[in-house]
This record gives C-alpha cells, sequence and structure tokens, in this order.
C-alpha cells in the first residue's frame, strides 16, 4: 500500500485523509477496451467491493440516469471510479479505486429511465477465457514462466514476481477450464498469492508473505484519528478450529510429499494439550514444486484456520490505497482492541459522507 501521489509523501497525505474536516468527493471515468479514456460519468453514489476469497476479487456497482451515460451501452467498456481529495492550499489528489468491465442493463422507475451498473475487475478477463483443448504443461517448466505466458496473451499490464521453480511431473487441464483457474493452481504450487489486480489495472502475480512477518500498512485507531467510526464487531469461533493439519501429494508422475503441522502451544487456545484432543485437518494438494513449498503451504492453511477464529469488522471514512489482504493495526480502546489484522474483505460507499466496512482476522504466529 502506497498512496502517495501528486509530489506528496504518504505520511503528508494521511494527514489530510485523517482530518475531520476533509474535503472529499468520487468521480467516474470511462475507457475503452484498449484503456484509453474517452469521457466522464455522473454518478450520484456507487459502490467497490473487494473480496480476497473470490476468483473475482474487486466488483463494483451503481446506478445513474440514462441521459447521464453518454453512450456507456457497449459491451466491456470500463469504468474507474476516483476518490478526490483537496487539500489546504488547493491542490487536488486523485486515487483509482479500481478498473472494471462493466455490464449496464436498463431499468425504468417512474417513467425515468435508468441504468444499473455491475463491473468486475480485469481478472474477469481471464476468468471467462477458458481452454479450447487439453491445457499442458510439461515438467521442467518455470512455474511464473508458464503462467506469464498463460496471462500474457490476454493482458499487457502484469506485475510478475519471477521464480525459478520448475514442475517436476507433467500437468493437464480439461477443456474448458477457465486459464485464471489454471494460473491460480499454478501459483499456490509454488505458494504464490492467488492472481488478482490493483486499483490501477495492473495484473499481480505475488509470493505469499506469512503475515505476522508484513509490515503494518495502515492503522486505524480510535484514540490517535478521527476516521474510526464507532461500529465495531468481534466474532469468535473457537470450537472447530483444527490443531492438526496435513497436506500431501499423490501425483503417479511425481514423487509422494506429505507435511504434517500440529499445535502444540501452550498459550495457544486451539492446541492439543489445550483441548485434549486431536481436530485434524487432511486434503490433498494436486501439484507442488518442493517439500519446502508444500511445508510453507501446511502452514499457510493452518494460519487461515486458526486467523479466521478471531473476525473483526468495523467502520471508518473511506480510505484509499486498500487491496489485497492490507496490513492493518487497529487500536479501540473501548473494546479493549490492540492489535494486527489481515484485512480479508472491504467495502466502500462512494458518496459524500460515504463509509468503508473492514473485514479483518486476527494476526497469528506460529
Amino acid at each position: 500500500m502506497n498512496i502517495a501521489a501528486g509530489g506528496y509523501t504518504e505520511t503528508e497525505l494521511l494527514k489530510h485523509l485523517f482530518s475531520h474536516n476533509r474535503s472529499v468527493w468520487y468521480e467516474y471515468t470511462i475507457a475503452d477496451i484498449n484503456d484509453r479514456t474517452i469521457g466522464k460519468l455522473d454518478i450520484e453514489s456507487g459502490k467497490v467491493s473487494f473480496d480476497s476469497r473470490r476468483e473475482i476479487m474487486r466488483t463494483f456497482s451503481a446506478s445513474a440516469k440514462k441521459s447521464e451515460l453518454m453512450d456507456i451501452n457497449k459491451m466491456d467498456e470500463r469504468i474507474v471510479p476516483w476518490m478526490c481529495l483537496k487539500l489546504n492550499n488547493g491542490d487536488v489528489i486523485k486515487w483509482a479505486l479500481g478498473r472494471f468491465i462493466v455490464q449496464p442493463s436498463k431499468s425504468c422507475e417512474r417513467a425515468v429511465s435508468t441504468i444499473s451498473i455491475n463491473g468486475y475487475d480485469l481478472s474477469k478477463i481471464a476468468y471467462d477465457d477458458k481452454v479450447d483443448g487439453r491445457y499442458y504443461v510439461p515438467a521442467g517448466s518455470v512455474y511464473t514462466s508458464a503462467v506469464a505466458q498463460l496471462l500474457g496473451g490476454l493482458y499487457n499490464n502484469l506485475n510478475v514476481e519471477f521464480l525459478p521453480k520448475t514442475k517436476q511431473a507433467d500437468q493437464e487441464w480439461e477443456i474448458g477450464t477457465s486459464k485464471l483457474t489454471i494460473a491460480n493452481e499454478l501459483l499456490r504450487s509454488i505458494n504464490y498469492n492467488p492472481f488478482y489486480f490493483n486499483e490501477y489495472g495492473n495484473g499481480i502475480i505475488e509470493e505469499y508473505v506469512n503475515p505476522a512477518n508484513r509490515p503494518v500498512e495502515l492503522s486505524y485507531s480510535t484514540v490517535k484519528n478521527s476516521i474510526f467510526l464507532d461500529s465495531v464487531e468481534v466474532e469468535t469461533n473457537r470450537f472447530d478450529i483444527p490443531n492438526k493439519f496435513i497436506r500431501y501429494t499423490e501425483n503417479v508422475d511425481s514423487r509422494y510429499l506429505i507435511s504434517i503441522y500440529e499445535n502444540n502451544d501452550v498459550n495457544s487456545p486451539f492446541s492439543i494439550v489445550n483441548r485434549g484432543r486431536m481436530i485434524v485437518d487432511a486434503e490433498m494438494v494436486n501439484d507442488i514444486a518442493t517439500q519446502a513449498d508444500l511445508d510453507s503451504y501446511t502452514i499457510r492453511a493452518a494460519l487461515s484456520k486458526m486467523q479466521g477464529a478471531e473476525v473483526l469488522t468495523f467502520r471508518s471514512l473511506n480510505m484509499p490505497g486498500h487491496g489485497y489482504q492490507t496490513s492493518l493495526y487497529v487500536e479501540c480502546d473501548l473494546y479493549d482492541i490492540n492489535n494486527k489484522y489481515v484485512e480479508t474483505s472491504w467495502e466502500m460507499e462512494l458518496k459524500t459522507g460515504g463509509t468503508m466496512r473492514h473485514v479483518c482476522e486476527r494476526v497469528l504466529s506460529i
């Protein structure tokens, strides 16, 4: 997350964004399939949502009068919502909130023709594009190169963290398999994050980093800033959390691998010693690069399940820069909350006084 823009540092802009009298509004531009801006759109209010557990993570919705929609009736045009901030010196800073393929649909209410706009980020292109023959990735292929080759024909705006790990066995996918599915399966094999798009429409292919090892990107505090709203929910579900995790491979073309993680931490309420029994979570993995990757993947699965035991939901005024599993520090003295969290989903109301809903899981170390 980096919201530095217009020659201003992130620290300078955060000071303005956290101000109780900040001046914020929203604008919408339209782009063609080549991402060339072709106009603006007048929308009274819209909504941007992001869910890191879905294949298409970022979505957009809004409605507007037909007369205000210019000619946005063509298929696959893009809408880019912008969050605008006016600084005390009169400068205006703008942040994109996503680049969306739109699917407008007409409706009529009280003789006023309107169009409801639903949009999906650019991963919709790979989601809709399916292989027309059995798709084959041979042993010896570099995983990240295979993903870049698969998606490179669909996008010219990929940011790829290349890694020289190679496949140990051939792998095939059936006719009709989504290219997004194939890419994500290859990325999982080397313990990468799933493929996603950032707010500026760049496709991101990057290595997974344990949330405990990631720096805090943004802090929300009822003590230090005024945009944290008093709307806090903490949901706990500790009863069914596993304390033993097993991941294994059964690919006849490669060697058998297995990884086991047991939670024996006496300070953990989920641990085997504290529960007095084992609760086992076992799954087969279709493909993995190495034993080390399988071990990391097993730890990742354990963290995901254990962090889901405490889910924090809160609201703030809208903030730019949030994306895929943003690392947050949340401090709320009223609820005795003072911890690091990973944001699994969020939602922004794009209107005057609009608020942002954050859904987070508490970060654990194992």
